[in-house]
């Protein structure tokens, strides 16, 4: 039966699938070499009940490492007529079928450099290169697996993971070899896109992802000239209008001083480069020679100077705050025009990605600075642009 239903190629025996297969004791040994050439792989779950008379039956499990291994045989309980299900396997799940006994398992893995495979003891990684992080830090899973189920591994190494060529309509790198049955499982994690999911079983419990930009905000000063900012086009405005109020008053008003009153020494007439003098020296808090006789004028100076100090107070007061303060950068094009020097990461699939972004300015910023300066090396890096 199991023969003419060609069951294994149709995948009935992968998980969750489970069957019960009721056998005689005449029987059993013919359904077994008839199970050695079925697909019946470590997560297919199929017991056998062979009834060895009418109120006796031991239960096995049958199961395979790979197609062209040997079947294995677990005993998993016993029922008899008087004393019902008596059951011998009380493993977990997790902790049964994993002693592969040395069976050779091919992984393929994305790697910067071919070399990076050639490790002869992924116990003892002492110095990790820097330009594969993902590989080193990702397979040390792969490894420990491997340890646990007592397998041996061959590395197939590739630089890319895998796109579809529209033209050819397959795919290539890692991908592409897993499809072709050239590996058995991949060692390192990729995006699970709609096209990949129809051509291979994900393993894994998918996750949110995605990829992000995480910077802390960096002080003020770092970014701008915080001596530049605090003069804004209304302090200069302001600047400005005080000088030229203070300074006409002035100019009417000493001018009319010499004029009239006649106890004054000196009755020359003020010039405009005088009362510029005088705003000068407001502005430099360096005093004046300028001397009115009346309490309008010296108000007017004395204003005149008072307001330019607390201009200084409120610009050393702003200074502080923006010393203390932080810039947020909302944008990828306000994080490359800062001074901030950044740098990551080159891999394939941020450029696949960055070719269908939506984002012009992430998609221009991206191969302007990143993908086309990045050839050099394996980490791209950007500075003051």
């Amino acid at each position: 039966m199991l023969q003419s239903l060609q069951i294994s190629d149709q995948h009935l025996f992968e998980s969750p699938a489970k069957y019960l297969i009721l056998v005689d004791a005449g029987s059993h040994d013919k359904l077994l070499k008839m199970m050695e050439r079925l697909e019946i792989l470590p997560m297919s779950e199929i017991v056998i009940a062979t009834f060895l008379s009418d109120s006796l039956a031991h239960l096995y499990k049958p199961y395979k490492i790979s197609k062209d291994t040997s079947l294995i045989l677990e005993a998993c309980g016993k029922w008899s007529k008087n004393d019902g299900m008596r059951n011998l396997c009380n493993e977990l799940k997790i902790e049964r079928r994993h002693n592969f006994g040395k069976y050779n398992i091919k992984i393929s893995v994305v790697v910067k450099k071919n070399e990076s495979i050639n490790i002869k003891n992924f116990d003892d990684l002492l110095e990790v290169s820097g330009d594969e992080p993902y590989f080193f830090n990702d397979f040390t899973n792969i490894y420990n697996l491997m340890q646990y189920i007592n397998a041996t591994f061959t590395l197939r190494p590739f630089q890319s993971y895998g796109y579809l060529d529209d033209s050819t309509g397959k795919f290539s790198g890692m991908v592409g070899d897993i499809i072709e049955g050239n590996s058995d499982i991949t060692g390192s994690p990729f995006i699970p896109t709609d096209t990949r999911c129809k051509y291979l079983d994900i393993i894994k419990t998918f996750e949110q992802y995605g990829t992000r930009f995480i910077l802390k905000r960096p002080s003020l000063s770092f970014i701008e000239n915080i001596f530049l900012m605090t003069f804004t086009k209304k302090v200069w405005i302001a600047s400005t209008l005080v000088l030229i109020l203070f300074g006409t008053v002035l100019y009417f008003l000493l001018n009319w001083e010499a004029k009239h009153k006649k106890c004054l020494r000196t009755k020359h007439k003020y010039t405009i480069g005088d009362i510029t003098l005088i705003s000068l020296e407001a502005v430099c808090q360096q005093g004046t020679f300028a001397d009115s006789s009346t309490y309008s004028g010296r108000l007017i100076i004395l204003l005149l100077f008072t307001a330019f100090m607390f201009l200084y107070v409120a610009y050393s007061a702003y200074i502080l705050v923006l010393l203390q303060s932080t810039t947020p950068i909302r944008s990828i094009h306000e994080l490359v025009n800062s001074r901030i020097q950044c740098g990551g990461l080159n891999i394939s699939f941020y450029e696949a990605y960055y070719k269908v972004c939506k984002s012009l300015n992430l998609y221009l910023v991206t191969f302007m600075y990143v993908i086309c300066d990045s050839r050099l090396s394996s980490f791209f890096k950007w500075g003051h642009l």
